[in-house]
């Protein structure tokens, strides 16, 4: 059996080494790895927590993933438009 273990947002900060208050910015812009909410309770999937770091892997300072790439792109879409 596959348990999937779910974090508190105080254990989800612990375990990536952020602030508690970075998390919860994370949160509110969209940039932050995915998590559940439960009324006011939130939770995070372990194994997103891990994806989600997986995918922040550099190799240099001059690298971008992707989906920075996008948002860039879809920000700057929208500066020029107005």
């Amino acid at each position: 059996m596959d348990l999937i273990r779910k974090l508190t947002a105080a254990e989800a900060a612990a375990h990536l080494r952020v602030s508690l208050q970075t998390l919860a910015k994370w949160r509110v812009s969209g940039d932050g790895p995915p998590y559940l909410k439960f009324g006011r309770r939130v939770l995070y999937d372990f194994n997103d927590l891990e994806a989600w770091a997986a995918g922040r892997r550099r190799r240099s300072t001059s690298c971008v993933a992707a989906t920075e790439v996008l948002t860039r792109g879809a920000s700057t879409t929208r500066s020029r438009a107005r």
